[in-house]
Parts: structure tokens; C-alpha cells; sequence
């Protein structure tokens, strides 16, 4: 109580006559009062108070931190996109084992498509964090209760990875230790650039792990990315820890090709679907004993969302709807562990394919910056197509796999996705 001194305490009608009666004494209280909040209430004396509070939270933030660096208080993993969730759990399943806090941050639109994320959670008793892009407005660290470290599965400043890089921006400046990965193959900022995603794309992540040496990214990566590059190897759940559902449509031993699109991305001209379609169609025709199962992209899903597209395509070409019950749960690695061989646009199905020994060929079409999958098999024909099909399905599947061999040793610094994992969590939280 600063002011009771100078003012009349109890009854309000017992003060009033008092100052009525003796006007001095309510100037003197006045005074008296004023001196007070002066030294006490005025804005210079509640900004020191702010700024006294401000200094000591800051000082507790950084030894909370600094002991977050040796315990590692906890981790959260960003999955926003659908296509994040192969890679995010199997990381997570390492951070859980080393009994690490991991909370899970990700967007409703991301669960409702993901019925695998959505068991993992549930089999893990773990109550996500939900994130929208509004959410972004305010940027302040609320997401991060606990959490010493941040990681993203893919985040640049290009419009698919706001949120990642938005999150990421606020965890640095609340001095989280924060990284990233090479998300694809041809991932925008590091391996691949066009006319919508160019020079200016950046990454605020302060760790980037990816796939090969840092020496081995193209000459126009920015120098602040490079030196943030740490050579990791791949990190898919293609290979990694037993994950398999076997479809009764993918087992037995009749011939099986995996086809694979991401026909929604905006390299690719009309010109390139169109032939794309003509070419499965008349190779799957010429080839009636061979069942084609086309997975179109996990969030693009170009094929099913152009019904039109597909209806003279012959029966023997499955269309795995993610959206049907009966292909929900079929991943990549599903697929590609149960067929002969692997058609592909160009996308990182290509080195899912070769890890499981698997012969890969890329649809090139009328493309002209594919040096990256050399040596693998390109199509341009429908004569490419059908050949390919009649080598990988009539005993020739390992033909030529020298190529797989020397395309995966120059991508990536190991295939091992567990020597990958173990790698970075320990690189990541030392």
C-alpha cells in the first residue's frame, strides 16, 4: 500500500468530511502522492520494473538452455505435409528409444490424410500439437513448452514449407537448436532449382542434413547454406525398420510393375502427362499377363484427381486411390518391395527403387535436366517402355544393376537409413 499515506483509509464519507473540513491536508496528501507515483507508477519507473523483469527471464531462459544442450529437455518434430510422415517416423522411433521427450507438431489437414500417422500417434500415446498457417500471426514460441530442439522434415521459404520455416524462425530466436533435411532427391534450395523456385529461396534452419557431401551440391547453392550442409545419407522409411503391409493384391508371383507419379508439379508440360498416360496405357496393353500398380503423389494426386484421364487405360493398370480404404495404408515401400521393377517421373522413388535393388527407369519424355539420375534407364518411347517392362518381368531384373550401384554411390553418403538416423539424432542433440 504506497499510497496510504496520503490518503483517507475506511469510510469513504468519513474521508470526504475530513478534507472538506481541512482543505490543507487533502494539498499536502496531493503532494505527498504525486512524489509517489512518480518514483513509483510513472512510465520511466514501469519501464525499469519491465526491463529489470525482462533481464531476469532472459538470464533463466539461457540457463535453461544451457542445460538443455547437456539433458536435451526435449524434441519436436514438424510434420506438415503428407509426404514428411515417411521420413519423421522413423526418426521419431529413434528419439523415443533413447527415452528422449517428442512431441509431434502437424496440421489436421496432414492427419485426416495420413491414417498411418494417425495409428503411430495412437500406438505411441502421443497427443500432437496442431499447427495451421494462421497460427503463424503469432509469432511467439507457445509451440515449444520444453523443447530444447526443433526438427523439420523439409523447410525452405518456397510456399509448400511455410509453416516449417515460420516455426523455424521463431525457435531461433528463442534459441532452440533447430535442423533440417534434404526432403527429396531434387529438393528446392539444395539439389534442384526452376522459374518459380530460384536463387532467392533461403533455409533457417541452423543444422541441414542431406544426402551427399556438401562438396557434392550444385555451384549455384548459396555459400550459407553449404556451410550448414552435414553430409547424413538417406532417411526413408524404404529400408528402415520392418514396415510392411502386404496388400493381397501385391504377393504372389504373377509380374507386378510399380508406377509412380508426382504429375502435379509444374516442370512438367501438358505434353509430358499426356505422353505419360499413352505410354502406360499402350505398354500395359502389349503386355496383358503384367499388372501395373500406379501410386499417384501422396499430396499432388494428379491421376485421381482427373478421373477422365484414366478411362481408356486397360484393366490390368491399378490405380492406387490414397483414399481408398484398401490402398490407405500401401506406401511406397510396399509397392516397390513386391514388384519386378520400378517405372518412375523423376522423383526419389528412384533411389527408394535402387535401395531395395530394385531396376529403376526414369520417364524423360521431351526433359532436358535429368542429368542427376544418370546412369539410370530413361523412356522417352513407347518402345523404351515395353522393353523395360519385358527385361525386369522376364527375368532380367538385376540386369544392368551396376548402374543402380554407381547412381547410389554417387548420391548418397550411405543408404543405410539407420547408420543415417543414428547419425544425425546424435549429431543433432550433442
Amino acid at each position: 500500500r504506497p499510497l496510504s499515506e496520503c490518503i483517507q483509509m475506511g469510510s469513504i464519507k468519513n474521508g470526504l468530511l475530513s478534507y472538506l473540513a481541512t482543505p490543507e491536508q487533502g494539498k499536502n496528501d496531493i503532494k505527498k502522492a504525486q512524489g509517489i507515483i512518480a518514483e513509483r507508477f510513472s512510465p520511466p519507473a514501469i519501464a525499469t520494473l519491465w526491463e529489470t523483469a525482462l533481464h531476469k527471464a532472459r538470464n533463466n531462459q539461457s540457463r535453461h538452455r544451457k542445460n538443455a544442450t547437456h539433458d536435451v529437455s526435449g524434441v519436436a518434430i514438424v510434420v506438415d505435409l503428407l509426404q514428411d510422415v515417411e521420413i519423421a517416423l522413423p526418426i521419431a522411433e529413434n528419439i523415443i528409444k533413447r527415452k528422449i521427450r517428442l512431441d509431434i507438431i502437424t496440421s489436421e489437414r496432414c492427419l485426416r490424410s495420413s491414417p498411418r500417422l494417425h495409428q503411430w500417434l495412437k500406438s505411441k500415446k502421443i497427443i500432437p500439437t496442431f499447427i495451421s498457417s494462421v497460427d503463424m500471426k503469432h509469432l511467439d514460441s507457445r509451440w515449444f513448452h520444453n523443447i530444447s530442439h526443433l526438427l523439420t522434415i523439409s523447410e525452405t521459404s518456397g510456399g509448400p514449407h511455410k509453416i516449417a520455416h515460420a516455426l523455424t524462425h521463431i525457435a531461433n530466436g528463442a534459441n532452440i537448436k533447430t535442423a533440417t533435411l534434404q526432403h527429396g532427391f531434387e529438393n528446392i534450395a539444395l539439389t534442384y532449382r526452376d522459374e518459380e523456385y530460384g536463387d532467392d529461396i533461403s533455409i533457417a534452419a541452423q543444422n541441414i542434413y542431406i544426402w551427399g557431401e556438401p562438396d557434392g551440391l550444385p555451384s549455384w547453392v548459396s555459400q550459407s547454406i553449404r556451410q550448414r550442409a552435414i553430409g547424413t545419407g538417406r532417411i526413408n522409411s524404404t529400408g528402415s525398420a520392418k514396415r510392411e503391409h502386404k496388400h493381397p493384391r501385391l504377393m504372389g508371383t504373377a509380374a507386378k510393375i510399380g508406377v509412380f507419379e508426382n504429375l502435379h508439379w509444374s516442370r512438367y508440360p501438358e505434353t509430358y502427362r499426356a505422353h505419360f498416360l499413352t505410354h502406360l496405357g499402350a505398354t500395359a496393353a502389349k503386355a496383358p499377363d503384367v499388372t501395373f500398380f500406379v501410386k499417384p503423389h501422396p499430396a499432388g494426386r494428379w491421376l485421381t484427381k482427373h478421373p477422365e484421364m484414366l478411362t481408356t487405360l486397360p484393366d490390368n493398370v491399378i490405380i492406387m486411390h490414397p483414399n481408398e480404404k484398401d490402398w490407405a495404408m500401401v506406401g511406397a515401400h510396399d509397392i516397390i518391395s513386391a514388384v519386378d521393377g520400378v517405372i518412375t517421373t523423376p522423383s526419389s522413388i528412384a533411389i527408394d527403387a535402387a535401395q531395395c535393388a530394385k531396376r529403376v527407369a526414369i520417364v524423360k519424355d521431351d526433359l532436358n535436366d535429368l542429368e542427376n539420375y544418370d546412369p539410370l534407364d530413361f523412356l522417352e518411347t513407347t518402345e523404351d517402355w515395353h522393353t523395360f517392362v519385358n527385361q525386369v518381368t522376364q527375368g532380367q531384373k538385376t540386369q544392368d544393376m551396376s548402374k543402380t550401384d554407381a547412381f547410389l554411390k554417387r548420391v548418397c553418403k550411405t543408404t543405410k537409413t539407420q547408420d543415417a538416423i543414428d547419425f544425425l539424432i546424435s549429431h543433432f542433440l550433442k
